[in-house]
């Protein structure tokens, strides 16, 4: 578990990753709704493809590219949590788990691009086959770490991420 002291200023990084992640900005509500309404998380699907003015302009193959784009976000979030919670756990067996999880999230790092790049050259079925290597990759983690006493903030950036990276499989797989 994280020293009390830590915990103020890791709440503060949480905030400041989360403003500048999902900027407030408007896209075309109803096909970011269509779209988004066919995913597992619709209200992860649809702050991530509001939160650029470029949504107004994309249609559902943009919308790809931005679903990995905000999973990878995302991904950045959770890593720099499990950072400051490796240097800051004293109790061994914990601090070894995070620095598993924070491995496996820079793996996550690594593939993430692989991913937007298959979707830039309109590999879409290879994108989303990486996505779910993400996603698998993720749950590893979470096994890792599930019997301990976490923090809520990186409980619920790990559910955020989970969320964010099924819609962009959701999301890819609607490309036609």
């Amino acid at each position: 578990m994280a020293p009390s002291s830590s915990i103020p200023w890791f709440l503060l990084s949480v905030l400041i990753l989360m403003l500048k992640q999902y900027p407030l900005a408007r896209g075309d509500e109803a096909l970011i709704g269509n779209v988004c309404n066919k995913t597992l998380a619709p209200e992860f699907c649809i702050n991530c493809l509001n939160s650029t003015p470029e949504g107004q302009q994309q249609d559902i193959r943009g919308f790809g590219g931005k679903s990995i784009n905000c999973t990878q976000d995302q991904a950045h979030v959770v890593q720099h949590l499990l950072s400051i919670l490796v240097a800051n756990t004293t109790a061994k067996d914990v601090n070894e788990a995070y620095a598993k999880c924070l491995e496996m999230y820079e793996v996550i790092g690594q593939m993430l691009p692989i991913a937007f790049d298959s979707w830039s050259k309109t590999n879409y079925s290879d994108s989303a086959v990486q996505v779910r290597a993400v996603v698998d990759t993720h749950y590893k983690c979470v096994d890792l770490i599930v019997g301990f006493s976490n923090p809520p903030e990186l409980d619920h950036e790990l559910y955020k991420f989970r969320c964010l990276s099924t819609a962009a499989i959701d999301v890819i797989n609607q490309i036609h």
